[in-house]
């Protein structure tokens, strides 16, 4: 029960900090990516991807954290099925389908990768919520 608790409450301090910063980002999106880029073109074309990174980050922190509590609880397995699944199974297939017979803008693509990896946050609350972790041996 205190593994599970933990990992929830730096779930919970982890999303709260970068939904700080991540709203940040996507407030000075524009002053940031000046920063690293000069040509106007490119800046109006990372803008929106910047912002919406920026606005969801919280959940792909959250997600890398359940993520990693369930390697340290030895379901490394189950870990390693879900990323293969939710890259090879749905966010390179989806953008390759997307790319080669749509010819979607930058946009497109960076909201397939960011449904790709909101699946695998859902997946992995859902592997850490039903409690049957943790019982791995070697």
């Amino acid at each position: 029960n205190r593994a599970k608790q933990w990992a929830l409450d730096v779930s919970k301090i982890g999303g709260l900090l970068t939904l700080v910063i991540g709203i940040i980002i996507s407030i000075l999106s524009y002053e940031i990516l000046t920063l690293f880029v000069s040509d106007p073109k490119v800046i109006n074309l990372a803008k929106m991807p910047l912002q919406i990174t920026g606005l969801i980050i919280f959940l792909d922190i959250i997600s890398v954290i359940l993520m990693n509590s369930l390697i340290g609880s030895g379901e490394v397995l189950k870990v390693l099925k879900v990323n293969i699944f939710t890259q090879w199974g749905v966010f390179f297939p989806v953008g390759v389908i997307l790319v080669l017979f749509f010819k979607p803008c930058l946009l497109s693509i960076w909201l397939v990768f960011n449904g790709s990896r909101l699946l695998q946050g859902i997946i992995y609350a859902y592997l850490w919520s039903n409690n049957r972790w943790g019982k791995t041996t070697v």
